[in-house]
């Protein structure tokens, strides 16, 4: 059984019942050609039926809770953060993670004081290899986990994933822990291993560590492993988009009237913005929806507007309109957006984004980021 399968059997200890069976699906295929696939589609089974019973006996999530809401990510101060919509209760879900497949969620919480409060989430998933494919390989994944265990007052984060391929074996763990004793930062390390199924002759084992003292340092100066193990087990755990949504959607109210806009928008925005003054009732409501259709595109045109003279010649009726559609693209406040356009850790956080979407806001921040003094 390798290290990483341990540690998350011993953070997973919430999840763990009497009917448990022995083992994981973790025994390597037999490499000799008559027992190989027999082997693979043993194995199959195996993670098949500890899919099922790692599932059973969860319940759905409260009907006012989104899979996103769930569990969101954040980097706070250089560190993961978890947050949680979720009862302060102990409570055993079924988290969707992808199309047709779920993890399994617990939750514990204890009394802080006169209120209860989450304070340990684990999250496992087994994985099928008739569902994935194998990051760090060409060939199907056979079988494996993604665990994910959670201290949430500490702040303490376990992360492991192993995964067995017709190649080899794959295991993967972060950890993350504050600062103990006279230690005054908190302590990241990355470590994966990777064994070939024909150790004999193979050149492609792989044993990294990486030790740091910031998660944003690991997602930044070491990019090619944290994208290769850490990002292929979050999205395990549907949690890989989780991470840069927050970033995302803080940096575009950071830069919202600096985006740009498709052709037309502008002029739209300027007519809608003429209905807004309108002395019937039914037409200004019917722009104010329109400009909600638009969202952030519409958004941008008016805050630019908002920094500019023609703010001076809005109306009452058209300020407090517009105020109110865009108070629900910056929920963050004035003097915070201000430090954030100052903070070069959230700017290169921001520069890091990977989505096809994401190329206008590095450009912004990169140019951000060349005024700021060293």
């Amino acid at each position: 059984m390798s290290i990483a399968h341990c540690i998350a059997l011993a953070l997973l200890t919430a999840s763990a019942q009497s009917t448990q069976p022995a083992t994981r699906p973790t025994t390597h295929p037999a490499t000799r050609p008559a027992e190989r696939q027999a082997s693979i589609d043993e194995l199959l089974a195996e993670a098949r039926e500890f899919e099922a019973f790692k599932l059973r006996g969860t319940e759905e999530l409260p009907a006012d809770v989104t899979p996103e809401e769930a569990v969101m990510l954040r980097v706070i101060d250089g560190l993961l953060v978890a947050e949680f919509k979720l009862p302060p209760q102990y409570g055993n879900y079924r988290l969707p993670v992808a199309e047709g497949r779920a993890a399994r969620m617990t939750v514990r919480a204890f009394r802080d004081g006169d209120e209860p409060a989450i304070r340990f989430v684990d999250i496992e998933r087994p994985l099928v290899g008739d569902d994935h494919e194998l990051e760090t390989s060409e060939t199907a994944l056979i079988s494996g986990f993604t665990a994910l265990g959670i201290d949430v007052a500490r702040s303490a984060i376990q992360l492991a994933r192993h995964v067995d391929s017709v190649d080899g074996h794959l295991d993967v763990t972060l950890t993350q822990r504050p600062p103990v004793g006279d230690e005054v930062l908190p302590y990241i390390s990355l470590r994966a291993g990777f064994t070939p199924a024909d150790a004999e002759g193979s050149d492609d084992s792989i044993d990294l560590l990486i030790e740091t003292n910031s998660f944003a340092d690991l997602r930044r100066d070491h990019r090619e492993a944290f994208d290769r193990y850490v990002l292929p087990a979050l999205d395990d755990l549907g949690l890989a988009t989780a991470l840069d949504a927050d970033t995302r959607q803080t940096a575009i109210q950071v830069f919202l009237a600096e985006l740009p806009v498709e052709e037309g928008v502008e002029a739209q925005v300027t007519t809608l913005l003429a209905q807004l003054d309108s002395d019937k009732f039914a037409e200004r409501a019917a722009a104010q929806r329109e400009l909600e259709t638009l969202g952030q595109p519409a958004a941008t045109v008016l805050a630019r507007m908002l920094t500019a003279e023609a703010a001076e010649h809005f109306t009452g009726e058209q300020a407090a309109r517009v105020q109110a559609f865009l108070a629900t693209f910056r929920t963050i406040d004035a003097e915070s957006l201000a430090r954030l356009r100052g903070n070069r850790e959230f700017l290169e956080n921001v520069a890091a984004l990977t989505g096809a979407k994401d190329a206008a806001l590095r450009d912004l921040v990169e140019r951000q980021l060349a005024e700021l003094p060293e």
